[in-house]
């Protein structure tokens, strides 16, 4: 292949490696996209690492950590070559604190769109050149290929997702790593993301970003859909990125499952068997506190007493509810 490359048979390099796979796997790749890059092929060098990147070409591998570890090295070439691609002004202007620009994101649906309709039949889109950006828009050739990587992984390769969002970011490109987790959670509905992923996004690029870049993320997230260590997920970032309030209600609905309802457990028999789990809230208690809402902190108090009766989890309540409650809980 660096042979053909050297040889100005660029075209020819990827139809070969759409044709025998194995050249594909575990990165052998790479080389020949620097190759083909250094050439002044980037657009061949880009289509050839999407390929090996994205390609659904090792069913027998299955979808586990092999497949991981064969993909990242060619997700971390085209994340550094498309970061190196933008200007030093633009990435610090995409990557600005507070409401998301419009010129963002109409690049996040237009590469959207662009990757769902290849996503299909990957090989036969990619041997040919790739499409500029749809005529008129106002945003740079260097913000769509950063989009364009984004929405390709979380449509083709949502397995990849989380690592190449952290690559992203680790490059400074928080802006790019967001569009990964947005159009991830857009592709299967809010409430069936991975978990992880938006933990991540919420401890990560919520500091950097601003939550405005995942408000329509989090509106479209619903508790009840959810299971209770997702919630718990949720509500940790939450709380992390400031948004005490919303954690606070988060965490109240995740321990909220197999409970009693919130009107019946101030009278719930506390001394009969049940099952016990570990359970600690007690940030969630402070940060509802703190904020004036005592009636959620001591909700949440008797929730921590419920799932793990203690003496410290005991003596989180008496400064919350009145000294015969104290007496009662102590008692039972």
């Amino acid at each position: 292949l660096a042979y053909m490359v050297r040889a100005g048979r660029h075209a020819d390099v990827l139809p070969m490696v759409v044709r025998q796979n194995a050249l594909a796997g575990g990165g052998k790749c790479v080389p020949v996209c620097a190759e083909l890059a250094s050439c002044n092929q980037a657009d061949t060098a880009t289509r050839l690492a999407m390929y090996c990147a994205f390609g659904d070409y090792e069913r027998e591998i299955g979808r586990g950590e092999q497949l991981v570890q064969n993909r990242m090295p060619y997700v971390q070439w085209l994340v550094e070559h498309v970061v190196s691609q933008l200007d030093a002004s633009e990435l610090m202007q995409r990557n600005q604190p507070g409401a998301v620009s419009g010129t963002v994101e109409s690049a996040r649906r237009d590469a959207e769109e662009w990757a769902r309709q290849i996503a299909e039949d990957l090989p036969s889109h990619l041997v040919k050149p790739l499409t500029e950006a749809p005529l008129g828009s106002l945003y740079s050739a260097g913000t769509y290929r950063v989009e364009r990587l984004a929405a390709l992984c979380a449509v083709a390769m949502p397995v990849l997702s989380q690592h190449c969002a952290k690559l992203l970011s680790r490059h400074g490109e928080h802006c790019g790593a967001a569009s990964v987790v947005l159009c991830g959670a857009g592709q299967v509905g809010g409430s069936r993301s991975d978990p992880a992923l938006i933990t991540w996004a919420l401890l990560e690029l919520v500091p950097k970003l601003g939550l405005q870049t995942f408000q329509g993320l989090l509106q479209q997230l619903r508790p009840d859909q959810m299971p209770p260590q997702s919630q718990m997920a949720v509500a940790q970032g939450l709380l992390s990125a400031g948004e005490t309030m919303e954690a606070v209600k988060w965490a109240t609905s995740a321990n909220l499952v197999g409970a009693p309802a919130t009107h019946e457990l101030p009278y719930a028999h506390f001394e009969n068997t049940r099952q016990f789990r570990p359970c600690d809230l007690q940030a969630f208690m402070t940060a509802a506190e703190q904020g004036g809402d005592t009636a959620s902190a001591l909700l949440l108090g008797e929730l921590q007493m419920w799932w793990e009766p203690s003496w410290n989890h005991l003596q989180a309540l008496n400064s919350l509810c009145s000294p015969q409650k104290f007496g009662l809980r102590r008692q039972q």
